[in-house]
């Protein structure tokens, strides 16, 4: 399959070309301020918009910050639950109502290995909190970044490594694209092979 098929037919592809697209749009943020933040919620929404048709018919895919009762303090980035959200009303959950859950980033966790693992163990806690306080109704937790980045030396953090060893006891950790992505021309860009199909799978089998 050449390169012009795949970017047109996959869905990872297609993802990033939107999301380079947007992003080089954006005004660049006065010095000491970030839109991270928004970024993040841009591939949130790009990334929700297409594993909505692989949700099955009988559950709801939330697209939006959302808390879960008894969990107050942990916002998530997206859920699938067993009801839709009513207009204008508190995205609160009750914990049987929940089926899955995301957490969603668009550049990873970086900042030095001892960061990045204290960053990995806060998400994989929250993931765990969730499982103890939804039971057995939760049954996919899902951690998904638009890219991470895999050591060029042998001295070098190994985030991807780290992502994958710290939170795979807890979630199912999804990178799709190796990092970074912004300074590669998409049809360079390098993707981690299968992840895609990992989520499409966990979300699908829901059923």
């Amino acid at each position: 399959m050449n390169m012009k098929t795949k970017i047109g037919r996959t869905d990872p592809y297609g993802i990033l070309s939107e999301f380079l697209k947007l992003q080089r749009n954006l005004s660049k943020p006065p010095e000491r301020r970030s839109n991270n933040r928004f970024v993040g919620k841009l591939f949130a929404n790009l990334l929700f918009r297409r594993i909505a048709k692989y949700v099955p018919k009988e559950y709801t895919l939330v697209q939006e910050g959302l808390w879960i009762e008894g969990l107050e303090w942990v916002e998530w980035d997206g859920a699938i639950a067993t009801r839709s959200l009513a207009d204008n009303s508190l995205p609160l959950f009750k914990p049987h109502e929940v089926v899955a859950l995301f957490e969603v980033k668009a550049r990873g966790v970086y900042g030095g290995e001892k960061v990045c693992k204290k960053s990995l163990q806060r998400i994989g806690d929250n993931f765990q909190m969730a499982r103890n306080i939804c039971g057995s109704n939760l049954r996919c937790c899902t951690y998904v970044t638009l890219q991470e980045r895999s050591p060029k030396k042998k001295t070098a953090v190994d985030y991807h490594g780290l992502t994958k060893s710290i939170l795979q006891p807890v979630c199912l950790p999804i990178m799709l694209f190796e990092s970074p992505v912004e300074k590669r021309p998409l049809e360079k860009a390098k993707p981690y092979l299968g992840q895609w199909e990992l989520l499409v799978e966990a979300v699908s089998r829901l059923e």
